[in-house]
């Protein structure tokens, strides 16, 4: 009866782990965008450097108001222009079709994504240059960081 249960505890630690890479991995099959970033480089003295960006699209349009929004859940409507991708409209509803949207929660004038802070490899917390961020977006609007750029190259 011991073995069967540790035999279990083993099949559910892999059934987890498994669960938790899959999780990730799973990103990588959605359809990606390019976001311009604005950077500040914080350190956490537990957890090591990190990153927290600032989105070009984290600001409400002024053609917005915070009064339009019964709700702090909002879904942004994304439009490409060019390489990257802005704000197209900003909805309290889930869109429909084959738009691509980001779930947002508005804090005053600010929309937060849940992409803000990306951890990076000790001692690489002040990249050079422009910093661009490659997104996968799942199809209900939650988001993953593929990778960071800056200058246009992969970074860290």
């Amino acid at each position: 009866m011991r073995i069967k249960g540790l035999y279990l505890l083993l099949i559910l630690q892999v059934a987890g782990l498994t669960g938790l890479y899959a999780y990730y991995q799973a990103g990588l099959g959605y359809p990606v965008c390019l976001l311009r970033t604005e950077r500040v480089d914080p350190r956490d003295l537990l957890r090591g450097d990190y990153i927290i960006l600032n989105y070009e699209i984290s600001r409400l349009p002024a053609s917005y108001k915070t009064e339009d929004f019964p709700q702090k859940t909002v879904f942004v409507i994304l439009k490409q222009d060019g390489l990257f991708w802005n704000i197209d409209q900003v909805v309290p509803y889930q869109p429909s079709g084959k738009k691509m949207y980001l779930k947002a929660t508005l804090q005053g004038m600010r929309l937060v994504y849940d992409l803000e802070k990306y951890f990076v490899p000790e001692g690489k917390g002040n990249p050079p240059g422009v910093i661009t961020a490659e997104v996968s977006i799942r199809p209900d609007g939650r988001a993953q960081i593929k990778k960071l750029c800056s200058d246009g190259k992969a970074w860290p």
